[in-house]
C-alpha cells in the first residue's frame, strides 16, 4: 500500500489532485454509512468535495488492498457500492496473486477488470504522466 500511496502522492505533487489514505471517511450517499477505502484520489477540479477529513462525494479513484479478511467485502459489497455510486476508477490490489484488478467505469458500470501483473504498468487517466511498474507495487 505504501508504494501505491507514493504513486498517488507523486500525482498530487504534480498538481493532478489530492491523495488520501485511511482513515478517511467517504460518504457516498447522505443516508448511508461512510466507508473507509485504503487509499483514494480526488481530481483537482473536485477538491471542493473534501471537508474536514471527510470526502462528501464520490472519489475519482478508490484503492483497496485485498487481504484474507477483506477480500470478499472488497470484491463484493464495496465493489458494487463504488460501481453503483459512480466511482470512475477502482483498483483492487491483490498481494496474494501479485496483481492489480483495474476497474474502469464505462456507461452504467465497470465490466470485467483488467488484471495487471508484473511486467505491466499501473497508471490512471486522472494523472497520465504518473505510472509505476506493477512489480514495484509488490516489491519488498
Amino acid at each position: 500500500m505504501q508504494r501505491i500511496n507514493r504513486l498517488l502522492s507523486r500525482a498530487e505533487e504534480m498538481g493532478w489532485g489530492q491523495a488520501a489514505a485511511a482513515p478517511i471517511d467517504v460518504v457516498l450517499h447522505p443516508e448511508q454509512s461512510a466507508v473507509q477505502p485504503d487509499l483514494l484520489f480526488i481530481a483537482r477540479d473536485r477538491l471542493h468535495t473534501v471537508h474536514a477529513g471527510v470526502v462528501a462525494e464520490t472519489p475519482d479513484l478508490v484503492v483497496e488492498v485485498l487481504s484474507d479478511t477483506t477480500r470478499r467485502r472488497d470484491l463484493g459489497l464495496k465493489l458494487h457500492l463504488y460501481e453503483g455510486h459512480g466511482v470512475p476508477f477502482y483498483w483492487a490490489v491483490d498481494p496474494e496473486e501479485e496483481a492489480v484488478r483495474v476497474y474502469v467505469r464505462r456507461g452504467g458500470g465497470y465490466g470485467d477488470p483488467a488484471f495487471l501483473r508484473p511486467g505491466g504498468l499501473l497508471g490512471c487517466p486522472l494523472f497520465p504522466a504518473v505510472t509505476m511498474p506493477v512489480e514495484d507495487v509488490f516489491a519488498g
